[in-house]
This record gives structure tokens, sequence and C-alpha cells, in this order.
């Protein structure tokens, strides 16, 4: 696991299933536009100040985040996302999945003739501890951008994820600009 040292551009971002259950005090947080749980709409009437990065769970919806785990969208799902990503003039879409998943899944979409530049990688990986997983954690190639480092626990209701401030921006311009029906 690559562990970076605690600097001001590394931030936790949190992600629940109900919008109460995220703190004001976040700058950003995942918001699901689709699923079970979509939080997107109360995160943006409740957090207007947070920085919303948008996640769908299936490959119809188009948000910066594609879900890929099971329940959710899934690896064969993620070529087709990606590349109507590119067609709808996102250079770098993000795709979240578990570390036990990810080299399965960036090798089928090498094979797809779609390598790790075309698109941004966010991995959970349930250490407990703030990293970007990388070779220590079992990852080929280039580092996750982010890691979702904590499950809900120790009476936290929310997931947390680690990344720096450069990685979450772009990732929230491509939440602006993906849809309008999302919006800001």
């Amino acid at each position: 696991m690559t562990k970076p040292k605690t600097r001001p551009h590394f931030v936790q971002v949190p992600d629940a299933v109900n919008a109460d259950q995220i703190s004001p005090s976040y700058e950003y947080a995942l918001a699901y536009i689709d699923g079970h749980w979509p939080t997107y709409d109360a995160l943006r009437r409740r957090l207007p100040h947070c920085k919303l990065l948008t996640v769908a769970t299936t490959p119809h919806d188009h948000a910066a985040i594609l879900d890929v785990e099971a329940g959710d969208a899934t690896e064969l799902d993620a070529v087709g996302w990606v590349r109507d990503s590119h067609n709808r003039l996102m250079r770098h879409p993000t795709l979240y999945t578990s570390v036990a998943n990810a080299n399965s899944l960036v090798r089928l979409l090498a094979a797809a003739g779609l390598e790790r530049p075309s698109y941004r990688l966010w991995t959970a990986h349930w250490t407990g501890e703030p990293h970007l997983c990388g070779y220590r954690c079992g990852l080929e190639g280039r580092a996750a951008g982010a890691t979702q480092f904590s499950p809900a626990t120790k009476g936290r209701t929310y997931d947390l994820s680690w990344s720096s401030r450069g990685f979450l921006d772009a990732v929230h311009r491509d939440s602006i600009a993906v849809s309008t029906d999302v919006g800001p």
C-alpha cells in the first residue's frame, strides 16, 4: 500500500447511503445519482458548498464515476461506459472498484483498447489507514488516484476515501460537465 504523507492537499471523502449522515465539514462527497440509495439531490440541498462527485451504479446513467462491483455495473459494462464517456467528450472517466477486482478490470479495458491514461481508477481497500492503492496493495501498473480505505465503523455511518485535491477537482469538473440533469 502506498501511504502518502499527511499533506494539506490530501483529503478524506465521505460516501453514505443517507445524505444526513455526512458532516457539512467535508469539502468533497460522493453523490449517487441512481441505484438503491441515490444521494445527489439531498446532498446538493444539504451541502451547497460541497464539491459533489457524481457516481452511477449502471452504465445507462451519466456521472463522473461508475461503480463497478457486485450488484452494480459489471466489468463489461465498464468498457462500454468508458467508451460512451469518451464519446461525450469526458477525457478521463473514473471507475470505482475493489482492489481485488482492479487488475482484472484494468486488463479487460486494455484488451478493449482502453489504456489507463484514458480513465481514472478509484479503489476500495478497507485497511482503516488512509492510502492510495499501488503495488504494495497488489495493484499492477499505475497507482489508484483515490482509495476508499474505511467502511462505516465505530459509530460513523459512512465510508471514507483518501485522495489528492488535484484528482478530486478533476473528477468534480467531470461531475459538472457530464450532464445538465445533474448540474454543479
